[in-house]
């Protein structure tokens, strides 16, 4: 098939390359409705494509692209027996279609119109700013984190110096500075000092003095504005995402588990949803098979880019080192988005054969299945949303009844349904404080016990229940907890 032809696959992938930007734009909203909504475009153009497979279409791989599917399929083994699955799932589907987006985007034969990124990058930038005055000085954007706002940064960054954007690029770059992201100045200067060793040929650092001068400023930011306290959490972290590897060190715990398993080790005090370390986090996530193989794919991105693109990318990963960005999902989407741009020279063309024939009518069934699956899925959780608010909207009413009836409806419809469970122990709260019954707080308790059937790593559901027998004066239950706690928790 002539590549120079545009196929029905793509008109529909035309704008497939904004997703990573929706992600970013509402990130922050926190509205599971709008995240299956961005999830379902993605999954709607994979089955699309892989359902429209014909004879002489070509597929483009990437270079080391057995390893990228190996690392695939173990993540899903890593799922399959992470013994939190039904907590961590919506975050696994949005992992995975990661691979999606870079799969699919290296198929694209169009170039990206850049000017459509215009309005996205206008809103990061410019909300950047109202948050950097509303929040005195901590620039977050659309991202909750002055962190992953500068790890976003330095990709966007990249990608407008290689689209010779140098006014956005210097945008950007003024953005990442006043993030004071001490991550992302690091990332900056350690690929400042690759640059320079790669070009040392090409580079009269004489009479480039200003380079080292600005350099030196970077570095006396980084000493100056470095706050040990978060230097101490961060090494205390990475042990911990080291322990949770330690204990299961071929299939890991799942992805992103390490905001529900880390309890185990953490106290209260140092809860963090992300072990900021990148490298560590999927080690403890996926195992050492799934890091070992992605690590390799990681090694041929950085081998087979160049320009712009290529030092974006190793600023990216330097800077994950030392921070989550790249384990949020609009990160990861982006920083696949612009590896797949950044590969599309080194691509590896496979033509379909008449063999295919014989398989294309289970293709066509897997990806009507998988489209399907999705869709029961999204309507699952959008009930699920539409049930919590319920139950806000009457536990605000004091409609306790009706909350609870609410509550106990939806757990037997879905019950690994955590939010739910924790809804109902906060109607029984409030039940106990207004009546001051006693068969409240046991009600309490039994809600707090479903949640540690769904979660039993959570240190702070067992703080509470231990509170609560104790002021129930229930001895054998809070012999039954300590227990438990010796198991599920590694600090007590």
């Amino acid at each position: 098939m002539d590549r120079s032809k545009k196929s029905k696959f793509d008109y529909l992938i035309e704008w497939l390359f904004l997703l990573p930007f929706f992600s970013i734009i509402f990130y922050s909203f926190g509205d599971i409705r709008i995240n299956l909504l961005i999830y379902f475009f993605a999954v709607f153009s994979f089955c699309y494509y892989i359902f429209f497979l014909e004879n002489g279409f070509e597929i483009c791989f990437s270079k080391g692209y057995h390893y990228f599917f190996t690392a695939v399929i173990i993540s899903s083994i890593s799922f399959i027996f992470s013994p939190i699955k039904h907590l961590i799932i919506i975050d696994y589907i949005g992992f995975l279609l990661g691979f999606v987006i870079f799969f699919l985007m290296l198929q694209k034969r169009s170039e990206d119109k850049i000017i459509y990124l215009y309005p996205f990058l206008f809103i990061i930038a410019i909300y950047s700013i109202y948050t950097g005055i509303v929040n005195k000085g901590e620039f977050t954007s659309t991202l909750k984190n002055a962190n992953t706002l500068a790890f976003v940064s330095i990709l966007i960054c990249g990608m407008m110096l290689e689209e010779k954007k140098y006014y956005l690029a210097l945008f950007f770059l003024i953005i990442i500075i006043l993030t004071k992201s001490i991550s992302a100045l690091i990332a900056i200067m350690l690929t400042s000092f690759y640059y320079s060793f790669i070009n040392r040929r090409n580079i009269d650092f004489k009479k480039n003095y200003f380079i080292l001068i600005i350099v030196g400023v970077i570095f006396a930011f980084l000493i100056y504005h470095i706050d040990f306290n978060s230097v101490y959490d961060r090494i205390r972290w990475w042990k911990y995402s080291f322990d949770m590897f330690l204990e299961k060190p071929i299939s890991g715990w799942g992805y992103s588990s390490f905001a529900y398993i880390s309890e185990r080790y953490l106290s209260i005090e140092l809860k963090s949803i992300y072990a900021h370390n990148y490298f560590l986090e999927i080690l403890s996530d996926f195992g050492i098979l799934f890091f070992i193989f992605w690590m390799i794919f990681l090694y041929f991105i950085i081998k087979s880019t160049s320009g712009f693109y290529h030092y974006a990318i190793v600023a990216s990963l330097i800077h994950s080192f030392f921070d989550f960005g790249l384990n949020t999902i609009c990160g990861w989407w982006l920083f696949l988005y612009v590896s797949s741009k950044a590969m599309k020279n080194n691509l590896f063309i496979f033509r379909i054969t008449e063999k295919y024939l014989e398989i294309k009518p289970f293709i066509r069934i897997l990806a009507f299945s998988i489209l399907i699956s999705f869709l029961l899925f999204a309507l699952k959780y959008v009930d699920l949303y539409n049930k919590n608010k319920d139950i806000i909207d009457n536990i605000e009413k004091k409609d306790y009844e009706i909350a609870l009836s609410i509550c106990n409806d939806t757990l037997k419809r879905y019950p690994s349904s955590i939010d739910i469970a924790l809804r109902k122990y906060e109607i029984y709260t409030l039940y106990f404080n207004e009546k001051g019954d006693y068969k409240y707080l046991y009600s309490a308790s039994n809600a707090l016990e479903y949640i540690l059937v769904l979660n039993p790593y959570s240190k702070r559901i067992y703080q509470i229940l231990d509170e609560l027998y104790r002021d129930l004066g229930d001895e054998k239950s809070l012999n039954d907890l300590s227990k438990r706690k010796k198991i599920y928790l590694k600090s007590i």
